[in-house]
C-alpha cells in the first residue's frame, strides 16, 4: 500500500498530450476566471464529448449547520465527498456506478484517507495534479490509470467540487 508521500504527483503537462487528463487540463487552464477559479458554470461538455466517459465529479458535503462539528469518522475530514457524476468509462473501471455514493465506501480506510488527502491538497491550493496509480478498488488493482484531480467551484464562493479524469495509461482521445 502506497502512502501519500510515496505517490508520485505529476504536473498535468507531464501526462501524454492525447491522454484524457491532459486534454481536460488544457481546457481547465484556459477557462479559469480572473481569480484563477474554474467555475462549474463554465463547464460545457459539448466542447469535449470524448472525455465524458472518463469524467467523475465529486462534491464536498457537510452535515449540519456547523461543518466543523461533523468529522467524517473514516478520514477525519470535516466533510465527505459524494460522487455526483460517473462517466461510463470510469464505471467500467470501477465495476459499478458510484453516483450518489461517498468516496471511500468502496475502498479500505487507508485508501480513502489517501484519496481525501490528495483531493484536499488540490482544493486547498487550487491546483490540478495527476498521479499514476493502480485502481484503488478491490479486484481492480491490476489496472494502471492516470488519475487527475481538477478543483472547481459550483457556488461562486469556494472550491467545493473536484473533477476527476481517470483513464488507463494507454488511453488517448482526439479532440
Amino acid at each position: 500500500m502506497e502512502s501519500l508521500k510515496d505517490i508520485k504527483i505529476y504536473h498535468l503537462s507531464d501526462v501524454a498530450p492525447n491522454h484524457p487528463a491532459h486534454v481536460f487540463y488544457k481546457h481547465w487552464k484556459a477557462i479559469k476566471d480572473d481569480s484563477g477559479i474554474y467555475n462549474r458554470t463554465s463547464l460545457n461538455p459539448m466542447k469535449f464529448p470524448k472525455l465524458l466517459p472518463w469524467m467523475t465529479i465529486l462534491e464536498k458535503e457537510y452535515s449540519g449547520s456547523n461543518p466543523a462539528n461533523h468529522k467524517c469518522h473514516e478520514t477525519g475530514q470535516d466533510y465527505q465527498m459524494r460522487y455526483r457524476l460517473c462517466g461510463s468509462g470510469y464505471v467500467s473501471l470501477v465495476g459499478r456506478d458510484l453516483t450518489n455514493e461517498y468516496l471511500g465506501q468502496q475502498q479500505t480506510i487507508e485508501e480513502a484517507i489517501r484519496s481525501y488527502d490528495i483531493l484536499e491538497l488540490c482544493l486547498s491550493n487550487n491546483f490540478a495534479r495527476a498521479s499514476i496509480v493502480a485502481m484503488p478498488v478491490k479486484n481492480r488493482e491490476f489496472i494502471k490509470v492516470v488519475r487527475a484531480a481538477f478543483p472547481i467551484c459550483s457556488n461562486s464562493k469556494t472550491l467545493n467540487q473536484v473533477i476527476l479524469i481517470v483513464a488507463p495509461i494507454e488511453t488517448t482521445v482526439n479532440q
